[in-house]
């Protein structure tokens, strides 16, 4: 099944996706959602910081607040491959890039 939702600007269109993506949390009330795997969701505006491919994932942190909580790349490529994206360092060659 496909559905588009549309509605006029600030009726809660990207708050919803947001809470479906589990960017936001939900603060009441009860959730019913299909699996991610059916899920898929283009933003109104793309948004991607300057930087290499570690600072995109870690943002708005730095690299060092990384180091410094205990982060490790190892860390960011269980981020990546929870979400079927490990193949993007693999095919860039490092988080560097």
């Amino acid at each position: 099944m496909h559905l588009m939702i549309c509605g006029p600007n600030g009726c809660g269109k990207s708050s919803l996706f947001r809470i479906m993506g589990s960017l936001w949390p939900v603060s009441g009330g009860v959730l019913h959602k299909p699996a991610l795997e059916s899920i898929f969701y283009i933003p109104q505006r793309p948004y991607l910081p300057n930087g290499n491919l570690r600072d995109q994932l870690i943002y708005p942190h730095t690299y060092d607040e990384m180091i410094e909580s205990g982060g490790t790349d190892e860390d960011l490529m269980e981020v990546l491959r929870q979400v079927r994206l490990a193949y993007i360092v693999e095919r860039e060659g490092s988080f560097d890039k």
